[in-house]
């Protein structure tokens, strides 16, 4: 399961309620100010817009739909990303974002895309409504077999 919400407000929930939110993944490009290690479990940066588009957008030279297609390319075009872990640890992934948030909900059950965006406009429902849509395409009907990679990734149909 993906889920989504604001660091903020996950920061409002007890500890018993926080632990349906399962893995919870920072998805901002850049590491916002007052954000701890002991709220998330990793930050995956390339998941966050880049700071061009992301700058274009809020200085209005686009519209909210133009935004999300091309964020929603520029994470098509990914070729690899690094997921960070506390204590300077790294993860280097063969892949865009995309996959390898579908591999963590496939290990942790439910991974949760946090941002600092309290209500939307925010990347992280564009993110979470194509993670659901990869999932639909990529996980097999009952009867059939997953497809996965050498690495041990899914495969795209």
């Amino acid at each position: 399961m993906i889920r989504e919400l604001s660091i903020y407000a996950l920061r409002a929930l007890s500890p018993e309620e926080r632990i349906s939110y399962g893995y919870r993944v920072l998805v901002m490009r850049r590491w916002s100010r007052g954000i701890s290690w002991r709220e998330i479990d990793a930050w995956l940066p390339e998941a966050g817009p880049t700071l061009q588009l992301l700058q274009t957008w809020q200085q209005a030279g686009i519209s909210w739909h133009d935004f999300e297609c091309v964020y929603l390319f520029e994470q098509e075009l990914l070729s690899s990303c690094t997921l960070r872990l506390p204590h300077a640890a790294r993860q280097e992934y063969q892949g865009c974002a995309t996959d390898l948030l579908l591999d963590l909900e496939q290990r942790h059950g439910v991974v949760t895309l946090l941002c600092h965006e309290a209500e939307g406009p925010c990347h992280r429902f564009t993110l979470k409504e194509r993670l659901e849509h990869l999932q639909r395409t990529l996980i097999p009907q009952e009867g059939e077999d997953a497809k996965y990679s050498e690495d041990g990734g899914l495969e795209r149909a």
